[in-house]
């Protein structure tokens, strides 16, 4: 599904201002932490089925065992909640620090919100599974073999289990909001909340219109809004559990000459440099940033995304559209088409397409089958034929030609990784033949560009973040193409022209040095654009 988006109203997709506003009610009250209903309860251990027992249960270092944690706790008959035994508005919460447990809680299994997702916090669980009285939770997970040489029998860890009630005014944003596809005429935002809430939006267009709309009672909220004239100017997102409210705004700010965006990517691992990395994006004041994946170290894991992508950009995320494609760490989780919107019709689309002005976004899921006579190619020919942009720039996470690890040979002198070669077989060739501007990967963690045979540009930016990778042994052999290479953290700044004839690419370090330039005349031009350097 294609998004457009005519020039120059795309300015108005611009760099907003992040504010939080105190919560509606109880403004300036005193919140108390959520209560743990398991605390001071005690805990009995069983080691494959057999009795329970109070000692901490020890098992054999050669062997396997899977461990089972059972609490009895009481909940007393008091108004533990505001309105009585139990409160209608209110969440309980699991935390814990095991790997991939079963919890059951009075007989009934607890699961995460996302089937196939790990979660270390568990929200949304209906508080209606608890009762005044004697409740129950147990909780199992599997030991592994021990890694060391002798062969004593060692002791289980004691697990951390907090079971948390929580009360309308612990309603808090997970995941703050975070701005997905935007046009002239619509806009669209993403946002989790801790406990199951109601959410509504607010936009307010270029024209000064307002549009609302709302999500049902539930812990992730999508919104798209359509009608809007110019693109946003503000938006205000709201969230409430009963009488008590959050809301976040963010508002557009004065639009400037052309159209800039930036390219990132693979920021996991080291979320203290994606956060620096960030903040210099946010220096730069894009419009929109493209990301080529590789968000988080295992996209399975739940926590992983607050704390390591969201948290640390939270401000950016908020405020500027974000479009990325998936990597290979984001493990195919489920999280990654809910919490992100990709310009297509639902938002889910892992291939899509968006005209901007002059220029032509694409982007792919490079794990999918991209081979010769595929439904995909088929579908990206079509794409690249219909256009009329005077640039076309397609977003994938790997590379076709790439200088660094991930491009190393075979014994049949090709790359060993298929997405790698059907990018040189296939992606590059279409490209060029419809006379594509650039193709963005990550991957391979570093700055590389490389001129494929005068045709189109092969950018690698794979330096948000992520463990830096160095040339290959036969790095000449796997990239002929290659014109400039860079083991350092960075980013990619492409601003287009106010006329729309011509786009400028700095390839930016951290401390704001450029480490390179490439400039590129519209398809309409009848030169060939040559690379320069600065």
């Amino acid at each position: 599904m294609s998004e457009r988006t005519s020039w120059p109203q795309v300015a108005c997709l611009c760099c907003a201002v992040w504010l939080v506003t105190a919560p509606v009610t109880a403004q300036n009250a005193k919140i108390a932490p959520p209560r743990d209903l398991l605390k001071g309860a005690g805990w009995q251990f069983s080691v494959d089925g057999g009795q329970f027992s109070d000692e901490l249960p020890l098992v054999a270092a050669d062997k396997s065992a899977r461990i089972t944690a059972r609490s009895d706790f009481n909940v007393p008959a008091t108004r533990l909640f505001k309105l009585g035994d139990r409160l209608p508005y209110g969440s309980l919460t699991i935390r814990h620090d095991l790997p991939s447990p079963a919890i059951t809680l009075n007989s009934g299994r607890v699961t995460g919100p996302l089937k196939g997702m790990f979660y270390n916090t568990i929200p949304g669980i209906d508080p209606k599974r608890i009762h005044t009285g004697k409740n129950r939770i147990m909780v199992s997970w599997v030991v592994g073999k021990s890694r060391r040489k002798d062969t004593k029998p060692r002791s289980v860890d004691v697990p951390i289990i907090l079971l948390l009630a929580l009360q309308e005014e612990h309603l808090a944003f997970q995941t703050h909001p975070i701005v997905g596809a935007c046009g002239k005429n619509f806009f669209s935002v993403t946002c989790r909340t801790n406990m199951l809430a109601e959410a509504s939006l607010t936009v307010t267009d270029a024209n000064g219109k307002e549009f609302h709309m709302n999500s049902p009672s539930g812990l992730i909220h999508r919104f798209r809004v359509d009608g809007l004239t110019g693109g946003w100017r503000r938006y205000a997102l709201r969230a409430g559990k009963g009488t008590y409210q959050i809301e976040m705004t963010a508002r557009a700010r004065r639009p400037g000459k052309g159209f800039r965006f930036v390219a990132a990517g693979d920021s996991r691992t080291c979320p203290d440099r994606w956060k620096k990395i960030a903040e210099g994006i946010a220096r730069v004041g894009p419009e929109l940033i493209l990301f080529s994946g590789d968000l988080v170290a295992d996209g399975r894991n739940d926590i992983q995304w607050d704390r390591d992508f969201f948290g640390p950009a939270r401000g950016l995320l908020s405020r500027t559209p974000f479009y990325p494609v998936i990597g290979n760490h984001e493990r195919d989780c489920p999280l990654f088409k809910e919490i992100f919107y990709t310009p297509s019709r639902d938002g889910r689309a892992s291939n899509w397409t968006q005209s901007i002005g002059p220029v032509l976004l694409i982007g792919i899921d490079g794990r999918q089958d991209w081979s010769k006579d595929s439904k995909n190619v088929e579908w990206l020919e079509k794409q690249l034929k219909d256009a009329e942009a005077e640039f076309i720039f397609m977003l994938t996470h790997y590379p076709a030609w790439t200088s660094s690890g991930h491009g190393r040979l075979g014994k049949d002198g090709r790359p060993g990784e298929l997405p790698i070669r059907q990018g040189q077989d296939v992606l590059m060739p279409l490209l060029k033949r419809y006379r594509a501007t650039a193709l963005i990967a990550g991957h391979d963690h570093c700055y590389e560009r490389s001129e494929v045979e005068n045709g189109v540009t092969m950018i690698t930016t794979g330096g948000a973040g992520a463990p830096l990778y160095k040339k290959s042994k036969d790095a000449r052999k796997q990239n002929p193409y290659s014109k400039v290479f860079y083991s350092k953290l960075h980013f990619c700044v492409f601003d287009v022209s106010e006329a729309g004839d011509l786009c400028t690419m700095r390839a930016i370090d951290m401390e704001g040095k450029v480490l390179d330039v490439r400039r590129w005349k519209g398809r309409s031009a009848s030169l060939t654009s040559q690379p320069i350097s600065e």
